[in-house]
């Protein structure tokens, strides 16, 4: 009669036991990422079962290299559940530049990518009350390596500078309760604030200083970076797979930028395109592990493998982020295929893969 009672009592052991192992297995041990830059934080961190979490521009009162981590909201060392994001602080390097004279006021956006200025507000420090709610008469962003314009005095077109690849938009305004960056009211110093954050405070232009204009430096949440992304897009390629890797050591490599031209000639319509990080292409099943899809980390990479193949490694050694099966019908590596540069718009060739080799294929981004 005792015998059901000591199966019970074993078989709730072994469960317990299951259960302790599985709950020991979702939780992972946070990694020290200070001194890394973000990406490679983010590459260390995924390796680890953990994600990215927000990135907070910290001071640098220490002067750390631009970019790089000097502190972490969760304490290395630490266990947590797996899939956890870590908030990094981040000496983050300048983005935007001011260029300005007691006449005009010139927003330079000197990074590749788009900068949004939904939040952007330029204020008077002391003198006469001066403010100016940038997105009022500016449009919500500007181009990479583009500018925005105001002036304080009559003119018919914008200023060019060396600086400036073109002036997005402009605006003339004779209303001084807009001219934030002159000493003309007794004004010293003004304000830079995104979103209610002040980002910086600089010194007002004095009278007369068209011919030597102050500059002012600062970093924006709303703009790029230019200085951590990579400046070619790898692919590295079989007859059976194909895998988009980031070779570099410390940049971001985006997967969802250039846009690749399918040439297949078993495609209903030849040169369709696609977007290798695209979203829609990946959905979460074709997830394996932990990172950003439209951003690789260091040694990151996304697969694809023709249905049927028996394929299971990449090509050529990276982390799997996200892999999916293609019909050869639709795959487009097994042709020549074309990728796009964003950076010139110059479509180049990518060559079909040679039989029985690995092939390589590196591309302006």
């Amino acid at each position: 009669m005792r015998q059901p009672i000591l199966w019970f009592c074993v078989s709730f052991l072994i469960l317990l036991s299951a259960s302790l192992v599985t709950a020991q297995d979702a939780m992972v041990t946070v990694p020290d990422v200070t001194g890394m830059n973000v990406p490679q934080a983010a590459a260390e961190l995924n390796r680890s079962g953990l994600n990215v979490g927000t990135q907070t521009p910290a001071d640098n009162a220490g002067n750390a290299t631009p970019n790089t981590v000097v502190t972490q909201a969760t304490a290395p060392g630490t266990s947590v559940a797996r899939g956890t994001t870590i908030d990094l602080s981040v000496v983050l390097p300048p983005n935007a530049r001011l260029i300005y004279d007691d006449n005009d006021i010139t927003l330079v956006n000197i990074t590749p990518q788009e900068m949004t200025i939904p939040n952007l507000v330029f204020s008077s420090v002391d003198g006469t009350p001066a403010n100016y709610p940038a997105t009022t008469f500016w449009p919500g962003a500007a181009r990479g390596g583009y500018c925005l314009q105001l002036w304080s005095i009559s003119r018919n077109e914008p200023k060019s500078l060396n600086e400036c690849q073109g002036i997005d938009a402009w605006r003339t305004t004779n209303n001084s309760q807009y001219h934030f960056w002159t000493q003309a009211n007794g004004v010293n110093q003004f304000a830079v604030q995104e979103g209610g954050i002040q980002r910086a405070v600089c010194p007002a232009a004095p009278p007369n200083s068209q011919d030597s204009p102050t500059s002012c430096e600062f970093y924006l949440a709303g703009g790029g970076r230019g200085d951590d992304t990579t400046a070619f897009v790898y692919f590295a390629y079989t007859e059976d797979a194909i895998a988009f890797i980031n070779t570099s050591q410390d940049r971001w490599m985006p997967t969802n930028a250039n846009t690749l031209y399918n040439y297949n000639p078993a495609i209903s319509v030849p040169g369709v395109s696609l977007t290798f990080g695209d979203p829609n292409l990946l959905r979460e099943e074709h997830r394996q592990s932990l990172g950003n899809i439209t951003q690789l980390a260091p040694g990151q990479c996304i697969m694809f493998t023709l249905t049927g193949s028996s394929v299971s490694e990449p090509p050529e050694s990276c982390t799997v982020v996200a892999q999916r099966e293609l019909a050869p019908e639709v795959a487009f590596w097994i042709a020549n295929f074309e990728v796009e540069s964003v950076v010139d718009g110059v479509q180049r060739i990518c060559p079909a893969p040679t039989p029985g080799k690995l092939t390589r294929c590196i591309i302006r981004r």
